[in-house]
């Protein structure tokens, strides 16, 4: 499991930004499975938040084997200008990640 700090099962959440390489935001369809080093791939089924300073709600889906949304979690999204910012609480499944493009 992906169970080490910010994501352990005792954390109900935390305020995250993506740098690197990686990417910088979380995909707004699935990636497919077998990505970002997890059997089951997180990516951001919803809305992002057009204006600066706005906060949107949404669902983070998780791809796992046959089913795109297999698991899913209530995630935010907030608008910081020039990047975006992620509520995520832990992923629903042992094996699965946040993916980032």
């Amino acid at each position: 499991c992906d169970n080490t700090a910010p994501f352990s099962n005792q954390s109900i959440g935390v305020w995250i930004r993506f740098i690197g390489t990686g990417g910088s935001t979380l995909p707004l369809s699935s990636p497919g499975m077998n990505l970002c080093g997890s059997t089951g791939t997180g990516w951001y089924a919803g809305s992002m938040p057009s204006s600066t300073g706005q906060i949107t709600n949404g669902t983070a889906c998780f791809t796992w084997y046959t089913s795109v949304c297999r698991a899913s979690v209530s995630i935010s999204v907030a608008n910081c200008n020039s990047f975006y910012i992620y509520f995520l609480p832990p992923a629903p499944i042992c094996m699965a990640r946040y993916c980032t493009t």
